[in-house]
């Protein structure tokens, strides 16, 4: 069968010799890494429960869907993405919810580097989804919850919200 020699990606030694078909199925899953069609697996569906769960016990959730982990170093979760942010009643949202927000913002979501996180405001009673990036000090954690309209950001250390704080005479204009 003829086969084509493949590129080693980084920290492999060794050259593969595929046929044609198996080596664009091996391209496309290296390319897109842990893909849509993974995510929505019954493992997907479980994990989102497990996530639904863990936001209704303890008032939210930092979740990186790649690397299949919860936020856990200290300092820091915030979102720079208020567009993107969804909001639900409290008791009306399901896993549903969270697959359609994850599947809606997978562009991001892919990306390590970036958290799908859940908060419940007591405030206002509703849960806020969002996409969230770790970040190491209060100061840059509140600027970038000033600049990008945010009510509050997550102090991972301490386990718990911190309120924006605004810069005096300025007004936020949340995207709700």
């Amino acid at each position: 069968m003829p086969g084509t020699e493949v590129q080693p990606r980084p920290g492999q030694n060794a050259y593969l010799t595929l046929d044609t078909e198996l080596q664009q199925q091996v391209e496309e899953i290296l390319a897109a890494g842990i893909t849509k069609s993974k995510a929505k697996s019954g493992s997907r569906t479980s994990k989102l429960k497990s996530l639904l769960d863990h936001m209704r016990e303890k008032g939210g959730f930092s979740y990186q869907p790649v690397l299949e982990k919860h936020a856990t170093a200290a300092g820091f979760i915030v979102s720079p993405y208020a567009k993107r942010s969804k909001i639900i009643p409290n008791e009306e949202i399901t896993e549903k919810d969270l697959t359609d927000y994850v599947d809606d913002n997978w562009d991001l979501l892919q990306q390590e580097d970036k958290y799908f996180g859940s908060w419940f405001n007591q405030e206002d009673g509703n849960i806020y989804l969002d996409v969230s990036i770790p970040v190491e000090s209060l100061e840059e954690a509140n600027a970038l919850g000033v600049k990008h309209e945010q009510r509050e950001f997550y102090d991972l250390k301490n386990d718990k919200s911190i309120k924006t704080v605004w810069p005096k005479g300025q007004t936020p204009k949340f995207h709700d």
